[in-house]
């Protein structure tokens, strides 16, 4: 059994882990097999210490067994308008993909941003990511492509869900 939980200043560490592996599980064909293998904990916790006391990022982790094994981050942005609710990132380790755990995620950032009295989220998407099904499974549609200059390779897009 799982739960979701808000993440503590603390967890920075495990986050960086799932984070990092998670990465290293989903990406193997939208990155080179060196650029995953030179991701580093150490540098991605450092990023989440200093997420995770930003009053404006809402990140949740999802525990099984007291063990973190997935999260997933909340914040305003002001693209493509100002204060935007995004859904910002959403990691689950392999092993426990496909029992309905990201599925929870999901539906948990829905109805966070739902109960702030917003109508819809924004999620950022590669084009090449598996996942973009499983965004576009729960309603999620595509509403612009935006080029990466620094990787001509990858295409990412802005999706909306709405909040219903």
């Amino acid at each position: 059994m799982f739960n979701i939980i808000r993440a503590k200043p603390d967890n920075s560490l495990a986050i960086a882990t799932v984070h990092v592996k998670s990465w290293q599980e989903t990406y193997t064909n939208i990155f080179s097999e060196q650029y995953l293998k030179n991701l580093s904990v150490e540098n991605r916790k450092n990023q989440w210490d200093q997420l995770l006391t930003n009053p404006d990022v809402f990140t949740f982790v999802v525990k099984e067994h007291n063990m973190i094994v997935g999260f997933f981050s909340l914040e305003k942005r002001n693209y493509p308008q100002e204060n935007s609710p995004y859904l910002a990132s959403l990691y689950l380790l392999k092993k426990y993909q496909g029992r309905g755990i990201g599925k929870e995620m999901f539906f948990y950032s829905r109805n966070f941003w739902h109960s702030l009295n917003y109508n819809f989220m924004y999620i950022e998407c590669l084009e090449q990511n598996s996942t973009l099904s499983f965004y576009k499974k729960f309603g999620s549609v595509v509403i612009e492509k935006i080029k990466n200059n620094d990787s001509p390779k990858l295409t990412e897009l802005l999706l909306k869900n709405h909040l219903y």
